[in-house]
């Protein structure tokens, strides 16, 4: 199977070289998969989650899928990742 590659950010990217990142409906990081291990949208959910009814119910929620280059998931989101959000913990 040769390389995908995504549009990310008005950008041609190879999935080798970006993540997917779960934000939580209070605008947190909540995970990250890398794109190569889950190359589409609903793959991405199926990483997160294990049952089609927890993906529609943190849906419903809010929560969202956001691919990027792991190079701005490096210097935007990873140190957000360390520290655990207060609606996580309570929500």
């Amino acid at each position: 199977m040769g390389a995908l590659y995504a549009e990310v950010a008005g950008k041609i990217e190879p999935l080798s070289a970006c993540d997917w990142v779960l934000w939580g409906p209070c605008g947190c990081p909540w995970g990250v998969t890398v794109a190569r291990l889950a190359p589409t949208e609903e793959a991405a959910w199926k990483r997160f989650y294990d049952y089609k009814r927890e993906i529609v119910s943190a849906q419903k929620k809010g929560c969202t899928l956001e691919l990027m280059t792991h190079a701005r998931w490096s210097a935007e989101v990873m140190d957000r990742m360390r520290v655990r959000c207060a609606c996580e913990v309570t929500g």
